[in-house]
């Protein structure tokens, strides 16, 4: 019933009724439920009591005086919370179990993904001239929103300023974030994640405090920053984009093919790090794998550290470009 209740509060702000006769009617309906559940009906016989909560929010509304109407509200946004940078409420979503799936297919738009203040997955949006167009829904614990296709399924690939922006209570797992995404910019923040995988052309990747599992991504022309997480795993491709990681430990593999893309990995341990680069450079400070594959064909790999901690070269071959391990 939880997911009723915030369906309807979000039906009756969305037809800009005050917020303490929005309060009251959650009330009267908490009230009624408790009451219908006492008197034995189950959940599916309460919901098909008071119906969906989009009609029942239009009855309700149909009724208001204008004392109950928010007379504040701007006509063209049906929310903009000040705290959001102009984000608009789009849908709030609770979620019945603890682990939730992510699938977002996006083209221009930016993505983000925060901690929620609540128990409920709000999805929020901002420069999006017709959101009815995307496909946005949240079915069986998976939230997907997909970019509109045109003509013959073409994607229109100019670039856009439009972003969603995506709260999720902090008790929630994702246990499989998936986005494909181009000319769009992805963040993740303060996240558990069991699967993460990306595939991105043309926009950066940031991953900031965040418990990853199995990760994987492929870039073309977008930079990837991680910072202060810890990974199980990483196997990506870089194309011309560069990668930055720092204060992050991953816990077995970091297992990289750069063609120009420079790396750069700071403050961080890994167990074994695998890299290939064409022309990318590749430069480690304070850091630390147990063991390493190093193979370039015209760029540099460079790692120096201040511990003398030992490290396995397993291989290590380079056409014309320098590679040094060394310490202070």
């Amino acid at each position: 019933m939880k997911k009723f209740i915030e369906d309807l509060r979000q039906e009756l702000k969305k037809r800009h009724m005050a917020s303490n006769t929005i309060e009251d009617i959650i009330k009267d309906h908490e009230e009624m439920i408790a009451a219908a559940k006492e008197e034995g009906m189950s959940e599916a016989e309460i919901i098909k009591k008071f119906g969906d909560p989009k009609k029942l929010a239009e009855e309700l509304a149909s009724d208001m005086t204008e004392s109950d109407l928010d007379t504040d509200f701007d006509e063209e946004k049906e929310e903009e919370p000040a705290s959001h940078d102009d984000f608009i409420l789009y849908q709030s979503y609770v979620p019945e179990e603890d682990f939730v799936k992510f699938l977002f297919n996006l083209v221009s738009d930016d993505m983000t993904v925060k901690v929620s203040d609540d128990e409920s997955i709000k999805v929020y949006y901002k420069k999006i001239k017709n959101i009815s167009k995307y496909e946005i829904d949240f079915k069986h614990q998976e939230l997907t929103i997909k970019a509109p296709k045109y003509v013959g399924f073409v994607f229109n690939l100019s670039r856009g300023d439009g972003a969603f922006l995506v709260e999720i209570p902090k008790r929630l797992t994702i246990s499989n974030y998936k986005q494909s995404s181009v000319n769009a910019d992805i963040t993740l923040n303060d996240q558990n994640v069991k699967i993460f995988d990306l595939n991105s052309t043309n926009g950066d990747i940031t991953v900031a405090r965040c418990k990853l599992g199995q990760t994987k991504w492929n870039t073309v022309n977008g930079d990837v920053n991680i910072s202060e997480s810890t990974i199980d795993e990483v196997i990506a491709t870089h194309v011309s984009g560069d990668l930055e990681i720092k204060d992050t430990v991953i816990l077995h593999d970091l297992k990289l093919n750069t063609v120009s893309g420079d790396v750069k990995v700071e403050n961080s341990v890994c167990n074994h790090l695998d890299i290939s680069t064409v022309s990318g450079d590749v430069h480690g400070k304070e850091f630390y794998p147990r063991s390493v594959e190093l193979r370039s064909v015209s760029g540099d790999i460079r790692i120096k550290n201040h511990e003398n901690k030992p490290i396995e070269i397993i291989r290590k071959k380079s056409l014309s470009g320098t590679i040094v391990i060394e310490h202070d």
